[in-house]
């Protein structure tokens, strides 16, 4: 592959980052909302039946776009883990 073409590939990788990062910021802010609701209304922080069917449809949508189903799992495992630690701070 001549460099033009890894560059160009490259900046596609960089730009579809960015779009990531951008929807983690957005689901972080969804998330302390989610909490502040939470907290008013007395309801837990946790819903581990949400979450298992949540972390299943993604893990089943991924599949479908030929992701890996591990690489699924353990990424919105995080994000999961990083969204419950948001909702207890607010």
């Amino acid at each position: 592959m001549d460099r033009p073409d890894l560059r160009r590939l490259r900046a596609a990788i960089d730009a579809v980052d960015s779009v990531i990062v951008s929807a983690l910021a957005k689901r972080a802010t969804l998330s302390r909302k989610i909490g502040a609701l939470k907290k008013r209304g007395g309801g837990a922080v946790i819903d581990e039946k949400r979450k298992k069917q949540l972390i299943a449809a993604r893990v089943s949508k991924g599949k479908k776009k030929g992701l890996s189903p591990l690489l699924v799992r353990e990424v919105f495992e995080a994000v999961h883990k990083d969204s419950v630690k948001i909702q207890k701070r607010v």
